[in-house]
């Protein structure tokens, strides 16, 4: 789980650079031209290019780094039809599942995610990655003991390593919090998993 939160702190890290160059362009100083990227996603066979990946353990963690969820599984869905030659998007994501949830104290959990469709955009050059804006993904946690809201806080990243291996990130704000929860927001979700098609760049 740490491994997935120190490779999206990295992905971090980048904007914040590309934030940099921009101040930089804005204050009269011209970076070298950057190079322009396209996309092809291959292999994909299902019926209008639908994909799932799953993986065990996403993260749920407070501001502390403390645990505030576990669940065996998520998975992740949408679809990415085989494409040549995009020049940025690349499918679309419409849904996550979650299962075997449990709180800290060991209650059993559900939870039910919200998802309105949004469009798999690359805007990470060489690096298949972008985001995906705030209102895209809201979870809803009920435990005998505690339920609660978990609304977007920030745009969702997303990023496919190594042609097939899918990453997200994403900051949440608890709402509607009732019974004994020990939530503190922010709170942080990472998941990563492996979807079927392939996903590459090159230069244009």
């Amino acid at each position: 789980m740490r491994s997935h939160l120190r490779r999206f702190r990295s992905t971090y890290s980048v904007a914040a650079v590309a934030l940099a160059t921009a101040g930089m362009v804005a204050a009269g100083t011209t970076p070298a031209a950057a190079t322009t990227y396209l996309y092809n996603v291959t292999g994909s066979t299902a019926p209008g290019g639908a994909f799932t990946g799953s993986s065990p353990h996403p993260v749920f963690k407070n501001a502390g780094y403390a645990d505030v969820l576990s669940c065996a599984t998520a998975s992740f869905s949408g679809s990415m039809p085989n494409v040549t030659n995009s020049a940025g998007a690349i499918g679309t994501f419409s849904g996550y599942t979650f299962s075997q949830c449990t709180l800290p104290s060991g209650a059993s959990a559900t939870v039910t995610a919200t998802v309105h469709p949004a469009t798999l955009t690359v805007t990470g050059g060489e690096t298949v990655s972008g985001t995906l804006p705030v209102g895209t993904l809201s979870l809803t946690v009920n435990a005998s003991s505690c339920s609660y809201t978990l609304t977007q806080a920030s745009p969702l990243s997303w990023q496919v390593n190594r042609g097939s291996a899918f990453q997200s990130l994403v900051t949440f704000t608890p709402e509607n919090v009732k019974g004994s929860c020990g939530l503190i927001a922010p709170i942080v979700f990472a998941h990563g998993g492996t979807i079927q098609p392939n996903v590459t760049s090159h230069p244009a």
